[in-house]
């Protein structure tokens, strides 16, 4: 929004070194640039979030909103964890605040609208029409012979042609520099100012959030002046929200489809007790290769409870077929289990071998996904050719038992 702002992507050789990258600026090149702000932060993934932690701050008012920026600001400065606290105030853009001199306007028998139009058509140019090119208008723009090229400071000086008149700018106006915001935010139709902040290394977005909260809810704000704590949490909420508002539509469906299938409800228990079997390895395998679960894993959560549920359909679909040829329950039983542990088995490796370029890559988005998956199904698998087999024979051995006998 301001000529003063300037981004610069580095791409490293190798993701590891990006928080040595870091330090390195921070302790390098920070000091010797004093009155220059430098963010130095790793490149976000998944939904664009500014900063971890984002205040927003709501007034009408311009000035209250600035002073209570700069004082939650402050607050934010000394909280511990926190780093490169700053906000999108912007120390503005230099403008002119024109000051019409009515008495003079009217002696010269003009009116406000015709000076704003003559100094229009001085400065930046007056658009007249728009000339369309394939799918795109271009403004088509009437402008003075010196258009844009005088210096600012000469602006008073401006010759304005009006009514046949060369009329001096400095007789019909005056002008005073001021300092205007680059850009005005809104959010939910509501002026707003935020103030963001980073979390340092070895501190986490809860715990300095647990820290900060407790000293904004006592804040004494000026009437008309509020304040919301968002970023992150912000984010991660509403993806939560909408992944939570179709799973319960995904479960009724999931079970309608079985019900119908195996015509039981014991049936369709014993398939969806493979569902903890799978949740049971996702935080082992989240340990051990430490990896923090997020969004992503939840998805993969989501992608294992339709592999295991397939698992199961599978093994119990044979057992039935096995039924139906009038085979002996413990007999129906042993033979699915040996006809369905080699698909069952290669189905998880082929799966696992899929996924195996996610664990690898130097992206940090998808190994949590990948991790989800591959610990969750290598656990769901060994343990459903179990449990399944065991859980069929206990619950429906003598229903089963008496449909043979007759």
């Amino acid at each position: 929004h301001s000529p003063n702002l300037s981004r610069i992507d580095v791409e490293l050789d190798d993701a590891e070194n990006a928080g040595d990258f870091i330090h390195w600026i921070n302790r390098e090149i920070k000091p010797k640039y004093p009155n220059v702000e430098i963010i130095a932060k790793r490149l976000g993934q998944g939904p664009p979030v500014v900063a971890p932690i984002e205040i927003k701050v709501y007034a009408k008012d311009r000035q209250l909103l600035s002073q209570s920026v700069h004082k939650i600001q402050s607050i934010v400065e000394k909280t511990a964890g926190t780093r490169d606290v700053r906000n999108n105030l912007g120390i503005g853009l230099p403008s002119y605040r024109i000051e019409f001199k009515d008495r003079n306007i009217n002696q010269y028998q003009l009116t406000r609208e015709q000076v704003a139009q003559a100094l229009g058509l001085a400065t930046g140019g007056l658009i007249i029409g728009q000339y369309r090119q394939s799918d795109d208008p271009i403004n088509i723009v009437l402008r003075d012979k010196q258009g844009i090229n005088f210096p600012l400071e000469q602006i008073e000086n401006i010759q304005l042609s009006l009514q046949g008149k060369s009329i001096p700018l400095k007789e019909l106006v005056n002008l005073k520099l001021a300092w205007l915001p680059a850009a005005i935010h809104h959010y939910d139709l509501q002026r707003t100012v935020s103030v963001y902040s980073e979390i340092q290394e070895g501190k986490t977005y809860a715990g300095v959030l647990q820290k900060l909260r407790p000293i904004l809810s006592q804040l004494q704000l000026p009437q008309g002046v509020r304040l919301e704590v968002s970023g992150t949490s912000e984010e991660s909420d509403k993806a939560n929200k909408s992944l939570g508002g179709a799973l319960p539509i995904g479960m009724i469906l999931l079970l309608m489809f079985l019900l119908i299938e195996f015509n039981s409800f014991i049936k369709v228990g014993i398939i969806l007790i493979t569902i903890p079997l799978a949740f049971a390895g996702v935080p082992l395998g989240l340990l051990l290769t430490n990896t923090t679960f997020g969004f992503t894993a939840i998805l993969g959560i989501l992608a294992l409870i339709g592999i295991v549920v397939n698992n199961a359909i599978v093994l119990l679909d044979l057992i039935q077929k096995n039924l139906d040829k009038q085979i002996t329950f413990n007999q129906a039983i042993i033979d699915a289990v040996k006809r369905r542990a080699r698909p069952i088995l290669l189905t998880t490796i082929t799966t696992v071998a899929g996924l195996f370029p996610l664990v690898i890559t130097k992206s940090t988005l998808w190994p949590p996904l990948a991790w989800t998956i591959i610990s969750g199904l290598l656990v769901s698998t060994f343990m459903s050719l179990l449990v399944v087999p065991a859980m069929y024979r206990l619950l429906l051995n003598k229903k089963e038992g008496c449909l043979l006998h007759k």
